[in-house]
């Protein structure tokens, strides 16, 4: 188990991460026009576009995007802030001791026992975990091939599925965690 003040003051970064995740998620949801009122899980294209206009903006780093460029630009832009905190907070929740860096805060830290919390989150294989992460670096983080050869139908990200594995294991880690060790903002 890690320091107690370290946990506290690491819990408001968790905090953050699902605030962004969450709100990531009903902005993309929002900008497709879809309300939180809908029956089935829509899905959402994660590839980032680019215009199709002849010309783009001025490469100044201070000029404003074209009309065509500021909604593309925009989703893109909650596209790739979404799949960040997405690996971010898979991590945290899911990621086994093995395969961690010794600088990560893990949920498994808030317990004395860790096993508390691997026989009690949700399950999520470290395959399934993996699949996740290497789409994020792909498709997001890093310049490769890999994101322009994949046809569109494997670019759909289910955008509330994941968003609901995450509030999921956040609400069950919020069932078993040691308050004290929370920042306030977990209230």
């Amino acid at each position: 188990m890690k320091p107690k003040k370290q946990l506290i003051k690491m819990s408001d970064h968790i905090k953050y991460e699902i605030w962004m995740l969450r709100l990531c998620a009903y902005l993309l949801l929002e900008e497709m026009g879809l309300t939180t009122s809908f029956t089935t899980t829509p899905e959402v294209y994660a590839f980032t576009e680019f215009t199709n206009e002849p010309t783009y903006s001025s490469g100044s780093p201070f000029s404003p995007p074209s009309i065509n460029e500021y909604d593309i630009v925009r989703r893109n832009a909650l596209i790739e802030s979404y799949a960040v905190h997405l690996r971010a907070l898979l991590d945290f929740f899911f990621l086994d001791e093995p395969v961690r860096k010794k600088t990560d805060i893990l949920a498994v830290d808030y317990f004395e026992d860790p096993n508390e919390w691997i026989e009690n989150r949700p399950e999520m294989s470290q395959e399934q975990l993996k699949e996740i992460k290497d789409r994020v670096s792909k498709e997001v983080a890093h310049i490769t091939i890999n994101r322009i050869d994949k046809p569109p139908s494997e670019r759909v990200w289910p955008v509330i599925e994941f968003k609901e594995i995450v509030l999921n294991a956040k609400s069950i880690f919020d069932s078993y965690v040691d308050r004290s060790l929370l920042s306030d903002r977990w209230s």
